[in-house]
């Protein structure tokens, strides 16, 4: 995994905000963080949207939920 400047805009406080309110109890943040960071990088380089996709299987709400850069 590379973090470099085109996730610069990352703010990991907002997203581990999200994570508790999204994620159902027993996920683990870090995995999900590094997972997260992977594909919003693979986003940025294809030019679209950084984005992440929390599968249903470990929502909350047993839909899948999705975190915007």
């Amino acid at each position: 995994m590379t973090i470099n400047t085109t996730l610069k805009d990352f703010n990991e406080s907002e997203f581990r905000a999200w994570f508790d309110a999204t994620a159902r109890t027993g996920i683990d943040y870090d995995t999900t963080l590094r997972a997260a960071l992977d594909s919003m990088e693979r986003d940025h380089e294809i030019g679209a949207d950084p984005s992440y996709e929390l599968s249903k299987a470990y929502t909350k709400s047993g839909q899948p939920e999705t975190y915007w850069l």
